[in-house]
């Protein structure tokens, strides 16, 4: 799992303790939100949990 939501939102609380009672890794971020997508080509992470205003973000830059 990839971690760069902040740890005070609730849905990011939530996805950490689920992976922590499943045993799933964590990565987090460098701090950086420029190199997100650095980070996630080096941690290739198989779960990236995102709320809708981060996905329309992206939306928007692709399109």
């Amino acid at each position: 799992m990839f971690s760069f939501l902040p740890l005070a939102h609730m849905f990011e609380r939530m996805m950490e303790t689920v992976a922590f009672m499943t045993g799933m890794r964590i990565g987090y971020y460098n701090g950086d939100i420029k190199t997100v997508v650095d980070d996630i080509k080096e941690l290739k992470p198989t779960i990236l949990p995102m709320v809708p205003r981060v996905l329309n973000r992206i939306y928007d830059k692709v399109i």
